[in-house]
């Protein structure tokens, strides 16, 4: 069964919690594997009180998972802090989904575990849920990295060339980020968290890269192609450009949901593999 839980249980199951975060076989993404994410990070999130956030603890004679889910109201969408189950996933999984079945029958979830958590995986896609994404996890710490230079082909974004970004990044129909949000959010907020670059040659766009900057930490969003073609020099010009930026602004840490085919690049950059991510979705209900 699950069942939420009581405030004064926030703090004493918050270590027990973390401790199974830092096991892939037993842990959702976020992932407190990568190097970046403390356990201090794990407690404050745990014991925050997001909006739209609950947390379930999940029990069999004792207490033996935690799900740390929250939700997007104007998107009827849930997603996760974390889902932590130490054994009989499967079966935290079905009181799960029958819990927000009763709560939230209209709502989409995401799922989101790394390749090691075969057990969440399988039984999801039992449930008829769909492999949405699966992406290679790197991670590069700032102060092994050297600055390069750059190629003067790459710029930041601007209202003179956001045309440009907009060609190619609206080829992804499916991304939350679409271009309109990404629009709103970087040039209408202040100071915006996000970062965008753009290659161009010859008033050809060919690739651009965005990320958003959290305190210490950079995550790159995606690098969108033009006609999705890769090519290793414009990868590596936009990956450069955007590593820069981001040791010159003071960030520590880069995390980057990447594909199989950019290995070389990130790689030779520095980039560390940390895990696969698996994506399991209902868009269909």
């Amino acid at each position: 069964m699950i069942r939420q839980a009581e405030n004064h249980e926030l703090l004493s199951y918050a270590e027990y919690a973390y401790s199974l975060a830092l096991d892939l076989t037993r842990s959702s993404f976020p992932t407190y594997c990568d190097g970046i994410k403390t356990k201090e990070d794990f407690i404050r999130i745990a014991t925050g009180e997001e909006p739209g956030a609950e947390v379930l603890l999940f029990e069999q004679e004792r207490v033996k998972g935690w799900i740390h889910y929250y939700r997007i109201r104007e998107e009827n969408y849930i997603g996760f802090y974390a889902f932590c189950v130490e054994e009989n996933v499967e079966d935290a999984i079905d009181a799960f989904l029958e819990y927000i079945g009763e709560k939230y029958p209209e709502d989409r979830i995401d799922f989101g575990f790394p390749k090691e958590n075969e057990a969440a995986i399988r039984h999801l896609r039992k449930r008829g849920f769909t492999v949405g994404e699966e992406s290679a996890v790197y991670v590069l710490h700032l102060d092994a990295y050297t600055v390069r230079e750059e190629s003067e082909y790459v710029r930041a974004v601007n209202a003179d060339n956001w045309k440009l970004f907009q060609s190619l990044h609206d080829a992804d129909t499916d991304m939350y980020w679409n271009s309109e949000r990404l629009y709103r959010a970087y040039f209408s907020e202040g100071r915006s968290r996000w970062r965008l670059f753009l290659a161009c040659q010859n008033g050809e766009a060919r690739g651009n890269i965005y990320y958003t900057r959290d305190g210490n930490m950079a995550e790159i969003f995606g690098i969108d192609r033009k006609e999705n073609v890769f090519d290793e020099a414009t990868e590596q010009a936009l990956l450069i450009r955007a590593l820069n930026e981001m040791k010159a602004e003071g960030a520590a840490h880069v995390v980057y949901f990447a594909e199989q085919r950019e290995e070389t690049v990130l790689t030779e950059l520095g980039f560390q593999h940390i895990t696969d991510y698996v994506l399991l979705w209902n868009r269909q209900r």
